[in-house]
């Protein structure tokens, strides 16, 4: 079976994953799902290793707690050499986004997750290494921010497979990449 790679992400209504500066604490909101995890224990038995950029890293890191992806191994795509690891089961990947999908499809069993940000995402758009995306719209309109889309000269198709309300106001938007 061919490995995917998903999108699983959170994002206002007007599709930004962080407002400005990076600023997150409007995540702070999003109350707990009464019924569930708004599908994220289901990603993360269907996943076994992560990408991330390092601004995704570094602020992961910066939030001083424990570690989210113990079971997963994570990999952060960077250029920069003074990036430092404090997690465990996660190495700085300095080569190529293709070499990277290449030695996930070698290493690892299970799909594998792409965390964030929005140029990582923007990349893997552009590479046409997107499978699948779980979008989940928090009801708060931040009116700028880092947009979930970054402006690309690539276009792709995707089918709504799935649209999950959830008694919160979240919704989740699953999407598969059409054929082209």
């Amino acid at each position: 079976m061919n490995k995917q790679l998903i999108l699983y992400i959170a994002s206002s209504l007007d599709a930004y994953i962080a407002g400005h500066e990076g600023d997150l604490s409007w995540l702070d909101q999003v109350p707990p799902d009464p019924d569930g995890d708004y599908g994220y224990s289901d990603l993360m038995n269907d996943t076994d290793s992560i990408i991330m950029g390092s601004k995704t890293y570094e602020k992961v890191i910066s939030m001083g707690l424990e570690w989210p992806y113990p079971n997963h191994t994570t990999y952060v795509l960077s250029s920069r050499q003074s990036i430092q690891v404090e997690s465990p089961k996660t190495e700085i990947w300095n080569h190529s986004l293709m070499d990277l999908w290449k030695h996930i499809q070698e290493k690892h069993a299970k799909n594998c997750w792409l965390v964030g940000g929005g140029a990582l995402i923007k990349s893997c758009l552009d590479e046409n290494l997107l499978d699948k995306m779980i979008l989940t719209q928090i009801p708060v309109l931040l009116g700028k921010g880092i947009p979930l889309f970054p402006e690309s000269n690539s276009t792709s198709n995707w089918t709504l497979t799935e649209a999950k309300a959830f008694k919160t106001g979240l919704v989740n938007l699953t999407y598969i990449k059409s054929p082209r």
